[in-house]
């Protein structure tokens, strides 16, 4: 049996188009400082992002990922 889950409500899908839209535009200003094709094949969705090009609210939004995968702020594992 598969599992149900419900529909996000309406603030669910805010939070994850404001997510989403504080990813895209550091990604877009890391596409436009690249010089070479090379530089930019390396730029996808989901690829680590230098810190120079991360905002505030994505650096947050990543500290908060990391901590309820058991991460600290630089990815190893945090032991309790």
């Amino acid at each position: 049996m598969h599992d149900v889950h419900p529909p996000p409500n309406r603030c669910q899908l805010d939070e994850f188009k404001i997510k989403k839209i504080h990813h895209m535009h550091p990604l877009n200003m890391w596409i436009a400082g690249c010089r070479t094709t090379d530089e930019v094949r390396n730029v996808f969705y989901g690829a680590y992002m230098p810190q120079q090009h991360r905002s505030e609210v994505l650096t947050a939004y990543l500290i908060e990922i990391a901590a309820r995968m058991g991460a600290g702020e630089d990815g190893t594992h945090v032991t309790e």
